[in-house]
């Protein structure tokens, strides 16, 4: 079968602050554990171009328990940031299912640092 992989593609920007553009791609057909319900995969940009493998799958099961959500990745919006945090954040359309959810991206780890010197 055919997964449809790059009928829709949006730019998400620098999603883990390395300084290259990242994308989303969608495979609407693509075969999942639940049948053709379709994925989305995120591709990291690097100082050589874009890396071939994904960095992230996302299915629409793996969020929903399981919920059919035919056609998952139809739809890609485009990049923003809904919550006001600095990372843009990303719908994915299900047209199929009447469907669409919307992922939040977040910092994964935040570093804060401190130098403390003694007086004497």
């Amino acid at each position: 079968g055919r997964s449809w992989f790059g009928s829709s593609i949006m730019s998400m920007g620098d999603m883990d602050r390395d300084g290259f553009e990242d994308v989303a791609i969608g495979a609407p057909f693509e075969e999942t554990s639940a049948g053709k319900r379709g994925a989305v995969y995120l591709h990291f940009g690097s100082a050589e171009g874009l890396q071939l493998d994904a960095k992230q799958k996302l299915t629409a099961e793996s969020i929903t328990g399981g919920r059919p959500m035919n056609g998952f990745g139809f739809s890609i919006s485009r990049r923003w940031d809904i919550d006001g945090n600095g990372f843009n954040d990303l719908a994915v359309g299900a047209p199929f299912s009447s469907s669409a959810i919307v992922f939040r991206s977040r910092p994964a780890i935040v570093v804060t640092m401190s130098v403390l010197i003694p007086r004497h």
